[in-house]
């Protein structure tokens, strides 16, 4: 099994406009610690934060893991239809 990457997950949540505190918020840790995560400093990032992550990484990208942009579309919870973002021109 390959290691997992998981400041790649971290940068694309930033790249989709999350901050680095918002994500530490919502994972469990402090700002710094996520941002040891994107800087490749922490590598291991334990059983619940990395679940969260994945979790958070696949709401927020609509993307499964090694697919690295974030999402056009969303869905509702308990619906199966996909939404599109609403585009501001």
């Amino acid at each position: 099994m390959l290691p997992m990457k998981w400041n790649e997950l971290v940068t694309d949540l930033i790249g989709c406009g999350m901050t680095q505190q918002e994500i530490g918020a919502a994972v469990g840790l402090s700002q710094s610690s996520v941002s040891d995560i994107a800087r490749g400093l922490t590598k291991d990032v334990g059983w619940s934060v990395g679940a969260s992550i994945l979790s958070l990484h696949q709401s927020r990208t609509g993307k499964a893991v090694g697919d690295r942009a974030c999402s056009s579309s969303f869905s509702l919870p308990g619906t199966t239809g996909f939404y599109p973002r609403r585009a501001f021109h």
